[in-house]
């Protein structure tokens, strides 16, 4: 019976994954699109705008900078600790070198295009999501019970 929890369990465990990987696109595209609308409307100081995001990326960054990194190390090296997918960092590596760096404008077409990306990897993150974590639960309980039929 143990076997078959531990199967359950790992099945879970790789669902939850796919789960947070539509979560992590989500909560990027909602620190995105606040960056976008504090360009658009009242372009505070980079440090300001990462403060108001409360984004874990952006607080994790902006304490870096206050430690003396430049913002696009403190950006580079924040993103590399955040617990994501490498396709979405992937996503978000050109953002360390886009902000504060252009005017306005070309930031916010750049983040537009950013945004762009992130809904795509979304969708195709949360139809993953739909078609796989049903399998990998059921997988695992099945692997658990082929492992106690081997050892029956």
């Amino acid at each position: 019976m143990l076997l078959i929890l531990c199967g359950w369990a790992a099945g879970r465990q790789k669902a939850a994954e796919l789960r947070r990987a539509v979560a992590d696109a989500q909560r990027m595209i909602r620190f995105l699109k606040g960056l976008s609308g504090h360009l658009q409307f009242d372009l505070p100081a980079l440090q300001e705008m990462l403060a108001r995001s409360g984004e874990a990326l952006a607080l994790q960054c902006l304490e870096r900078m206050q430690g003396g990194a430049a913002f696009p190390q403190a950006y580079r090296a924040a993103l590399a600790a955040e617990p994501m997918a490498p396709r979405l960092k992937e996503i978000l590596e050109p953002l360390g070198q886009l902000l504060g760096a252009y005017d306005a404008a070309s930031q916010t077409r750049s983040l537009e295009f950013m945004l762009t990306q992130l809904e795509e990897y979304r969708g195709e993150a949360k139809s993953t999501q739909q078609r796989l974590a049903p399998l990998y639960q059921s997988a695992g309980v099945l692997a658990g019970v082929l492992i106690c039929i081997l050892l029956v």
